[in-house]
């Protein structure tokens, strides 16, 4: 699902208007990435956690040339489920 048909079903299922749906979602999603930024974890309660892990630098084969490359270390966002939404998912 994308941005868009994220902010029709929250319009159809609140009869919000668009302008506003799309306010706080768009709020929403930059109170997480500022809460990453200053390296604090963003805990939905029922749905799950954004928090950074660091990812240690690493050694790859090129598929296509072989030759072997150098990956740096770096940090990433991951997000890990609540059991809720695990037992939501495993139910279908």
């Amino acid at each position: 699902m994308h941005k868009g048909k994220l902010l029709e079903k929250v319009v159809d299922a609140t009869n919000l208007s668009e302008k506003l749906v799309r306010s706080v979602v768009e709020a929403t999603m930059e109170s997480i990435a500022a809460a990453l930024e200053s390296r604090e974890p963003m805990r939905l309660a029922g749905f799950g956690t954004f928090r950074l892990t660091k990812r240690g630098a690493r050694n790859y084969k090129h598929p296509k040339s072989g030759n072997l490359m150098r990956v740096e270390a770096k940090t990433v966002p991951v997000f890990r489920p609540s059991r809720h939404l695990k037992a939501r998912l495993a139910a279908k």
